[in-house]
């Protein structure tokens, strides 16, 4: 069974309101936008000594995705989802002690 496709729409509309949260920003709705996001946010998180490994190792995908096509952005782009899922929750505990 081949590996259900995830596109950068998805990520951004699943992630930008949690991301933009932590980043005290309105929602990101374009990639470059997003990743701006997801470096603000995991400064804030380094600050409120939160785990932000996460938000970095997605942030560093999606850049990669940006200049990538085909199978290698859609390998980046599965890779950067699954570290948002993980992220997710600690984007919550930050947004939740603030």
């Amino acid at each position: 069974m081949p590996a259900k496709t995830i596109t950068i729409e998805q990520i951004i509309s699943r992630y930008a309101e949690p991301v933009a949260i932590v980043a005290d920003e309105t929602p990101a709705t374009d990639l470059d936008e997003f990743i701006n996001q997801l470096e603000i946010a995991s400064e804030n998180m380094d600050d409120a000594r939160i785990d932000n490994d996460e938000v970095d190792a997605a942030a560093t995908l999606l850049a990669e995705a940006r200049t990538s096509s085909g199978n290698e952005q859609q390998v980046l782009l599965g890779k950067a989802h699954q570290r948002l899922k993980i992220a997710h929750g600690l984007l919550d505990d930050y947004a939740m002690g603030c």
